[in-house]
């Protein structure tokens, strides 16, 4: 009974310390962390000045998020995303409506409203990594990234 406890003590505390490392290993070349070199290898990508647009697939009711993005002198200056419904228009205080369901109609304000946060917050970022999901708007979130992801694939 004693060496089972000596043991599973030993087995914890080896994976708690493996744990507690934050994920990151140093680079011995350079000291610097791996995490650390992958967010400055992601942060140097320059992108051509211009204007792109992307997609995302469409949701399972016909949605979808276009994203526009202005480039000047290699990052992320302007950002417009249109939040669409499956006729193509732009999703507003209508949407949700049909549904005769003041809960249902409730969540899908609440959805539109979260979404409209995410391009003014990349528009700050200028990184989509750092841009957080809104409560109510996660599918919409996923959405965005991929329509930012498309356009700035463009900008490569």
């Amino acid at each position: 009974m004693r060496k089972g406890i000596i043991t599973f003590g030993v087995i914890l505390g080896l994976a708690l310390t493996a744990c507690s490392s934050g994920g990151e290993s140093a680079d011995s070349a350079s000291g610097e962390s791996v995490t650390e070199a992958a967010k400055a290898s992601a942060e140097s990508v320059a992108y051509k000045d211009g204007t792109y647009t992307g997609e995302s697939d469409k949701d399972e009711h016909g949605g979808m998020m276009r994203v526009t993005i202005e480039i000047k002198d290699s990052v992320i200056s302007k950002v417009t995303a249109e939040n669409l419904n499956s006729e193509g228009k732009e999703k507003g205080e209508e949407y949700g409506k049909d549904t005769n369901n003041e809960g249902l109609y409730k969540k899908a304000q609440d959805s539109v409203a979260g979404a409209a946060q995410y391009a003014p917050a990349l528009e700050v970022s200028k990184d989509i990594s750092k841009v957080d999901a809104v409560s109510g708007a996660t599918q919409s979130y996923e959405a965005f990234k991929v329509a930012v992801n498309r356009a700035l694939e463009n900008a490569k």
